[in-house]
């Protein structure tokens, strides 16, 4: 299934290009009516050789409504070009091709209307003159066709040549189901609505989804598809959700429904790969607007290296996807001042910045799954093995094969090196503190310490890692208060509250050990109830997922005294990043 769209300078008969085309008049509004002219997304369809219904989306030509425009050009697979005989190419003509390219529309038509009112002479050199700027702007060569909406002329063979068109695309397709809400509404009896282009993915009655940002858990209480009552939804089709306990004020358009196992992510900021129109400029630091899927919002840009590549902080929670295109808008204006691609999703330090703007420009034009892993590869230094093999842009020489990780060489080395270094101090490292030490995932710290026992470079001695020939030893008083700490649970140890002496020195030892874990330098957990009190608390929760204070003391039963130095730690532990009253999740353990 398809859906297209029009797209061009305003009163150029785009809307009733498309009544001509599917017999309905997609201006809804009152004001639309009065002032014969599209403000808002309009809706219609028409049904190909088959029978099967192809969804019509038109948008407002006006500059002041550029906005909308982008909400309804971000799902189309075909773009129908609209210029008038009798105007010929205007701004908004151009602006649209430009939103168009950004996004990346598959494929274009260039529709020359109001063919009835102009000679042959004019409808070729407006012709000449549009498609000398498609081709400029795009470096491909686009079908052509002028029509008269008014009298139906060749408009049946601009619907055959949008069919021919379309057949010529493959929808791509993944089992992540979404869509960006461009319409929310109430039917009494029936409840919330919301209508949108399932971009991809199938849907049924009985899948659950949730709403981003929002994070909302909903159920679907009925769908329809073209004015149909159905069982499954496919892509890319319009459809409406009758939705289950959700009220009308809880989703708007901008917000995005898909399933809890997807790769989107819940962000404010991101790193992008940018293309700055040469007649405009984006001051360094200034506020920008951004529009991407159906929603738009102001964030502020901060460029990395050259002007190709920005982190962009935006003003609320935006979801989007790697590779997701978007386009830039001055703030409080309609100038399109550029585009760009989302290559970068997850908090980031400035070293790290640095990293990923070397890495995209390492990137070609075109970006697929596999340049996503070497991305993530060369600013982390690792990645986790999917079957997906590491692009050519990386020479294989430069990394190390473990069982589940891929990982620079560099980073492996860096990575060894600061574990011997720890392990050859008195008493060793232990194995709980190596995450901590070198910043990776439990699973990856797992298999680099294997790496290193098979390598005999450590040896393992009581959970704790000492050169080869060295010796782990815990004195009686260590003991002592390790069963003391086992038995206290999540009272924990206070050793300045202790009648022995040097409880203090002997808890900050047993500390770096790994056998005790401290929470503020005052109060001692046994590295088990730690573990256990980090697994009570993201049980359940994904990477970029947010909880509070109140929440962690609920899940633990801790009392503040307890619950905000042990954020604290897990916070130094890598565990959550503090966001003003609020913790985001950055790992979690592997058992949760």
């Amino acid at each position: 299934m398809y859906t297209i769209g029009t797209a061009g300078h305003v009163d150029h008969g785009k809307t009733l290009l498309i009544k001509a085309l599917t017999g309905i008049d997609t201006d809804r509004l009152p004001e639309e009516k009065e002032r014969g002219l599209t403000i808002d997304l309009g809706f219609a369809f028409f049904k190909d050789n088959e029978g099967q219904p192809v969804g019509v989306i038109d948008v407002p030509g006006h500059e002041r409504y550029i906005r909308n425009m982008v909400a309804g050009a971000w799902s189309l697979q075909c773009a129908l070009l609209v210029v008038a005989a009798d105007d010929g190419w205007m701004q908004q003509s151009e602006d649209h091709l430009k939103v168009l390219d950004y996004l990346g529309v598959p494929k274009i038509i260039l529709v020359i209307t109001k063919k009835d009112m102009v000679s042959p002479e004019r409808i070729r050199q407006v012709e000449d003159e549009a498609l000398a700027h498609i081709f400029a702007r795009t470096a491909k060569p686009v079908p052509c066709i002028s029509v008269s909406a008014l009298n139906g002329e060749n408009i049946e063979e601009l619907r055959n040549m949008i069919l021919s068109e379309l057949k010529t695309i493959v929808v791509k397709v993944t089992e992540r189901p979404y869509l960006y809400v461009d319409r929310v509404f109430t039917i009494k009896g029936s409840g919330t609505v919301v209508t949108g282009t399932l971009a991809s993915g199938n849907l049924s009655r009985n899948t659950d989804m949730v709403v981003l940002p929002e994070n909302k858990k909903v159920k679907i209480r009925s769908f329809q598809s073209y004015q149909f009552e159905v069982e499954t939804l496919e892509p890319v089709s319009r459809v409406a959700l009758n939705l289950q306990n959700l009220k009308k004020e809880d989703v708007h358009r901008g917000s995005l429904f898909t399933v809890e196992s997807t790769d989107f992510h819940t962000v404010r900021e991101f790193i992008c790969r940018l293309s700055v129109e040469p007649d405009q400029q984006i001051r360094n630091h200034s506020e920008i607007e951004i529009a991407m899927g159906t929603t738009h919002l102001t964030g502020v840009i901060h460029f990395i290296t050259e002007r190709n590549t920005a982190r962009i902080v935006v003003q609320k929670l935006l979801p989007l996807y790697w590779n997701q295109p978007f386009v830039i808008i001055r703030h409080g204006g309609s100038k399109i001042l550029g585009g760009g691609r989302v290559l970068w999703t997850a908090p980031i330090g400035r070293q790290a910045r640095l990293k990923a703007a070397r890495a995209i420009s390492l990137l070609p034009e075109t970006l697929n799954e596999r340049h996503k892993h070497f991305l993530t590869l060369q600013v982390n230094g690792y990645i986790e093995k999917t079957g997906t093999p590491i692009p050519p842009e990386h020479d294989n020489k430069d990394i190390i094969e473990l069982s589940s990780f891929i990982v620079g060489k560099e980073t492996y080395q860096r990575f060894c090196s600061s574990l011997e270094k720890r392990a050859a101090k008195a008493g060793g490292v232990g194995i709980r503190e190596v995450p901590s030490i070198v910043r990776i995932p439990d699973s990856l710290s797992r298999e680099i310490i294997e790496s290193l026992l098979q390598k005999k470079r450590l040896t393992l001695q009581n959970g704790m890692l000492v050169p080869p020939g060295g010796e782990l030893t815990v004195s009686p008083m260590g003991r002592n208060l390790l069963d003391q700490a086992k038995k206290a649970h999540k009272q924990g140890l206070e050793p300045s509250r202790m009648p022995i002496q040097g409880a203090l020195k002997e808890c900050k030892n047993l500390s770096r050990l790994g056998l005790l874990v401290s929470l503020d330098g005052s109060i001692f957990f046994h590295a088990d109830t730690y573990d256990i009190c980090v697994q009570d608390i993201l049980k359940g929760e994904k990477k970029g997922a947010r909880f509070t204070i109140p929440d962690a003391k609920e899940r633990t039963s801790l009392s503040r005294k307890y619950i905000i130095p042990l954020l604290n730690r897990m916070e130094s532990d890598g565990y959550v990043k503090r966001d003003e009253n609020e913790r985001i999740v950055m790992k979690v353990p592997d058992r949760v």
